[in-house]
This record gives structure tokens, sequence and C-alpha cells, in this order.
């Protein structure tokens, strides 16, 4: 319900408020929000260390959860909405990898800040949590204003249709009619089915080998620093990946190319698991196959994801990608996690072994769509302007349409299919 609240107030303010305005807006209102709930938890009686005992019914628990997870939402959709519709493809294969690792090493801080929550307690940790959105929305605001100033970016804002559920219901409609964007629905969340089966079955092994699952003395304490030295090593392989790898694979193969990179490793590790299953080597191969593959989705997958939206219009940016950031990934766990509650936790039972060829097929179908998706991106960057898909095109916008200008004065105006259409040179009179 509260993802679901987000993407309608999300997608009405894309029509409301240019996007310099908007990052404002959700930067200064949740800092505000983090701020007061750090105020609430720091008064007696609140807070985990309060004196009434923990229980569903307590309602600062539930707002602290669901104002994260609405920052979260909104937040991300916003950054990557506004960042793909700025940047030219060139520049998004040298970038955003970086852009994944930096994104990363904030992950890894905010974990290293919360391992302190002994000290700080729950309401220093919001009080820290607090500042990052409003100098983040002040950061981006002056870009996108810069950008504005220079002509290489407008003040987007989607034109206006409606009440809030009309804005909200465009986009979803976008994504369940549209096959480029229902495609992109499919690549943002099919490959979490894959690695949230193989991550539970990577830690069921690891709960059998160190006896935390039969409860033997001391098994807890080993499992727990098991999956602390998995952690680690994931999130190094993450790292070392997003800083070396993303630009070489792209630059080299294409975005096309590239597409096909995660699925195949990830149909050779379920393939390997699978034919692995049930002996002593699947629990070292599943350490570092499950790392490895966690490194390609910061690295590479989330990268050329973010570039899949290149050959498309704003209204699929703004609105569709918000429906697809939001449900995607957490339907695509909510499958998984069906899947190994079937399985159960054995992990040499049939019903493993069930789970993991469930995942192969997931992998293998993966494979086919990168390749209808890297198609299809080649033919939908075709489709635009020349000057646009090279990254030579200046974006201006009158607050309510939105117009690509060539470097030879040549404008596109975005239709109401979601199409460019030609309209007019830069000598001639453009009003309408």
């Amino acid at each position: 319900m509260v993802s679901l609240l987000s993407v309608l107030a999300y997608t009405r303010l894309t029509e409301l408020v240019p996007t310099p305005r908007l990052f404002g807006m959700v930067g200064v209102g949740f800092s505000c929000l983090f701020a007061v709930l750090a105020a609430l938890l720091a008064l007696p009686g609140n807070g985990p260390s309060a004196p009434t005992p923990h229980s569903p019914g307590r309602l600062l628990g539930w707002v602290c959860y669901c104002s994260i997870e609405s920052f979260g939402s909104v937040a991300v959709a916003l950054f990557w909405a506004f960042t793909n519709d700025t940047v030219d493809l060139e520049t998004a294969k040298s970038s955003y990898g970086i852009i994944i690792a930096v994104a990363q090493l904030g992950a890894i801080s905010g974990a290293s800040i919360a391992t302190y929550a002994g000290v700080l307690h729950s309401y220093g940790i919001f009080l820290i949590g607090a500042l990052p959105p409003v100098v983040a929305a002040y950061m981006m605001r002056s870009i996108a204003q810069e950008r504005r100033k220079d002509g290489s970016a407008a003040a987007v804002k989607v034109s206006h249709q409606g009440s809030a559920l009309d804005a909200a219901w465009s986009g979803l409609r976008l994504v369940l009619l549209d096959p480029y964007v229902l495609g992109l629905l499919i690549v943002s969340s099919v490959s979490e089915i894959v690695l949230t089966i193989l991550d539970f079955q990577l830690k069921a092994m690891g709960a059998h080998e160190t006896g935390a699952a039969t409860g033997v003395e001391g098994g807890s304490d080993l499992m727990t620093s098991f999956m602390a030295r998995f952690g680690q090593f994931a999130n190094l392989v993450s790292l070392s990946m997003s800083l070396l790898g993303t630009s070489i694979i792209v630059r080299r193969f294409g975005v096309r190319g590239a597409l096909l990179v995660f699925p195949l490793v990830m149909t050779s590790v379920v393939g390997v698991a699978t034919l692995a299953h049930g002996t002593q080597a699947n629990l070292p191969f599943l350490v570092g196959g499950v790392a490895v593959l966690k490194g390609l989705t910061y690295a590479l997958h989330e990268p050329l994801k973010e570039m899949l939206y290149k050959p498309t219009t704003a209204e699929v940016k703004f609105k569709a990608r918000a429906w697809i950031d939001v449900f995607a990934s957490r339907g695509a766990k909510a499958i998984g996690s069906a899947v190994n509650a079937l399985a159960g936790h054995n992990p040499t039972s049939a019903g493993a072994s069930a789970s993991l060829g469930f995942s192969l097929l997931v992998a293998v179908g993966m494979v086919r769509l990168a390749q209808l998706m890297g198609r299809a991106f080649d033919e939908g960057m075709k489709q635009l302007p020349r000057e646009e898909s090279q990254g030579e095109i200046a974006v201006e916008s009158d607050g309510e349409d939105l117009a690509l200008v060539s470097a030879d004065g040549e404008r596109f105006l975005e239709t109401e299919d979601n199409e460019w259409s030609h309209y007019a040179t830069a000598d001639e009179d453009h009003s309408r």
C-alpha cells in the first residue's frame, strides 16, 4: 500500500513540478521527515530501548519503515529518470558503472554506521540519515538548473493529463501495453528470482555445514561469521567489477552484446550448481558463483538496464519507470521466496534440486530476452533523431512541451503517441 501511494504521489508530481524543483521537494521533505522521526525516537518510551515490549502495534516503527521504503522508491526513480533523460549513450557507457560503484560505497557506509547502533541509538542514526537527502537534492537541483541554462537539458515536466489516479494509470498502461516497456519490466525483475533462490540455497547449505540448522553449540556464531565473510567478499567483488568492468565490456561489445553477458554467466552458474547439487563442492562453488552474480548485477546488469531507457520517451522514464522500480524487484523476490518455501530448508532434498531446475529455466529465458531487448534497443536508437543517439542534441522546454533541437537547428517534438516528430527549423516561428 505504501509503495502504491508513493507511485501515485510521484507520478502526479512529475506532471505538476519541473525536475529541479522536484529534487528539492523530495530531498528537503524526506530530510525533515527523518529529523522529526529522530526527535520522536529520542523521547522516553520510544525506540528499541523503550521499556514497552516489542509489538507489531507500535505505530512509530511502522512509520519509520514506511518512510525509508518511500524514500528509496521515489528518490532512486527520480535520479535515474533525470539521468537517463539528460545523459547521452556514450557518456552512459563510461559513467554508469562508476555511479553504481559510488552508490555501493554509500550503502557500505550506511551499513557501517548502523553497526554503531549501540552508541548512536536509533534516533542518532535517523538524525545522520536526515542529512544526505537534502545534500543530494541540492546537488541534483543545481546540476539540473545548470544543464538547463547551457541548453543541454530541459526542466522536464510531463504534461498534465488529469487526476493523480489518471497519471499513475498512464504509467501502468505504458508498462502493460508497450512491448518494449514490458520488456524493461521483465529485465528488471527476473534475475531477482534466480538470485533469491541461489541465495537461499547458499544460506541453507551454510547453516547445515556450520551446524546452525541442527542447533549445534556455537553453530549460530559460525553461521554469522560465515555470512559476514561472504558479504565482505561479495561487496569487494561488486565494487571491483563496478570500477573496472562496466565501461570495458560495454565499449567492447556494445549494449546489445553486453546484455548477453549477465544471463549467460547466470545460466552457467545455475547449471553447474544443479549438476553439483548434493555434493560437498557445491557450497564453495555457490559462494564464488553468487558473489560473481551479485557483482555483475551491480557492475553490468544495473547500468545496462538504465541504458535501455535511452530510446524511450519522458513519460516512460518518469511515469512507467516508477511502477517498474517499485513493484518489479519486490514481485520477483516474492516469487523466488515462494519457490524457496516449497523447496524447504534441506539443501540436499529433491525440492532444492527442483528449485535449481526452475532457476535454470528462468536463466535460459533471460538469455533469449536479452537478445530481443538488444535488438529492440538498437532499433529504438535508430528511430531517434540522429544527433540524439550520438549525444549531440539540445533539449528545450517551455514548461509544457518538450523539444529536441539538432545541431543544424531542426526541431523534433514529442507527439501524443510518444514518438518524435520533425517540426521546424530554428529560424522559423515555433509558436503554436
